[in-house]
């Protein structure tokens, strides 16, 4: 079996389901947000704490304010990449039974997977 890792961005999913309950009128007292404890769910985890304060809180804007707040010198580009890791995320977990995520460490000074 060949695995392959990728960047995990569960944003798209947790912005359908602040939309869902923006609109519901089944009242929801909490949300669970589950997430394995790595750097990589840094960006997915405080989409999922904006998006509790701000239901209507868009993929789109956050990734432009947060790219700000990282003090990223161009917006639009953070904004589209994020976009395309959303996208391959969404695609991957619906659609794909080989992708698995991996801890940042064994991607930074080739970690767990040196090539020789």
């Amino acid at each position: 079996m060949i695995s392959m890792y990728l960047y995990q961005n569960s944003i798209w999913g947790n912005e359908r389901i602040m939309g869902w309950l923006s609109d519901s009128d089944i009242p929801v007292k909490s949300v669970l947000y589950n997430h394995w404890r790595t750097a990589e769910n840094r960006t997915s985890a405080r989409f999922a704490a904006e998006s509790t304060i701000d239901m209507n809180l868009s993929s789109s804007a956050f990734y432009t304010n947060y790219a700000g707040r990282l003090s990223l010198p161009d917006r639009t580009k953070y904004t589209e990449a994020m976009e395309l890791v959303n996208q391959a995320d969404t695609f991957s977990t619906r659609k794909l039974g080989n992708i698995g995520f991996c801890w940042m460490g064994a991607w930074r000074n080739g970690g767990s997977y040196k090539l020789n």
